[in-house]
């Protein structure tokens, strides 16, 4: 009996050996386990820093290349803008000058034709005097051949 007795005792002890080194594996596996499912959070949470600086990234470009799109197109607007005002202050000014000039003619005209009737009534009045001589010197001779023809009487 007391060897059986031992023989149960040395079998617990081994049964007992092998559960605690079992416990220990289980144990040390556990943290592994542990340490390599915090790694992997780990890794999944840099990836996904990493993809999300990208991101940032990307639209902080696409948004500078829309701004200096932005940009180019108001100056390019400004341009034609500047340039339509400067075309129709042009041809404002160009119309102003024509106008201009069309009154200096018309003036020009005005002048012309206001010496041409001045010396239209000057030619008039000199052939109406001419004529009145010519009356007066008729009337004259007239009256003078009737006086000779008097006085041969």
């Amino acid at each position: 009996k007391a060897v059986e007795e031992k023989v149960k005792r040395i079998q617990a002890e081994v049964e007992a050996q092998i559960a605690a080194e079992e416990e220990t594996k289980i144990k040390a596996a556990t943290k592994m386990a542990e340490r390599l499912k915090v790694e992997k959070e780990t890794r999944i949470k840099a990836t996904a820093e990493v993809v999300k600086a990208k991101t940032i990234a990307e639209e902080e470009n696409k948004i500078r290349a829309a701004t200096k799109m932005a940009e180019r197109i108001k100056v390019e607007e400004d341009s034609r803008i500047k340039a339509a005002a400067t075309e129709v202050s042009q041809r404002l000014i160009s119309d102003r000058k024509a106008r201009d000039r069309a009154k200096i003619i018309a003036a020009e005209e005005a002048k012309i034709k206001a010496a041409a009737g001045m010396a239209e009534r000057t030619k008039v009045e000199k052939e109406s005097r001419i004529k009145a001589a010519a009356e007066v010197s008729k009337r004259l001779k007239s009256d003078k051949k009737a006086r000779d023809r008097a006085a041969l009487e």
